[in-house]
């Protein structure tokens, strides 16, 4: 099913942050489900950014199409074993990356109206979308210890 394979997300206040999860189904912060569950998103669904969270392992990434407002927050969790980067590009023009350890999150702020792709090499054929709704006109992002 493609909308449950598609993540909307958006992150606030600055950036890039990487953190430990609270174990291998949760996000920083608490953010999203339960552990293993998969909450399958409709594009165009404006999430918030407790909600924007992609949870990915080798067999799954979702949610693959995430709805933010600009200014938003979108947290990526590793659930796998292994290390694993995440790739956000718009068009042919590289955003950010970030390479994630075995349980370790990432959130990244988008700050700039229109539709990104997100990628990780747990799944190499894998595209997921951005759609980022309104808003400025910078992409920031940060590192969070």
């Amino acid at each position: 099913m493609v909308a449950g394979l598609l993540a909307v997300g958006c992150s606030s206040g600055g950036g890039e942050t990487t953190t430990p999860t609270s174990g291998p189904g949760g996000g920083a912060g608490g953010h999203g489900g339960a552990p293993g569950e998969c909450v399958s998103r409709t594009p165009g669904e404006l999430l918030s950014e407790v909600e924007a969270v992609v949870r990915f392992t080798p067999e799954q990434i979702c949610p693959g199409y995430v709805t933010i407002a600009a200014g938003t927050r979108v947290t990526w969790v590793n659930r796998d074993g292994v290390a694993h980067e995440v790739r956000i590009t718009q068009g042919a023009t590289p955003v950010a990356a970030e390479l994630l350890g075995p349980g370790r999150s990432w959130q990244y702020q988008f700050d700039t109206a229109g539709v990104y792709t997100f990628e990780t090499d747990a799944i190499e054929a894998f595209r997921g979308t951005v759609e980022v709704q309104g808003g400025g006109v910078t992409v920031s992002s940060e590192a969070l210890t």
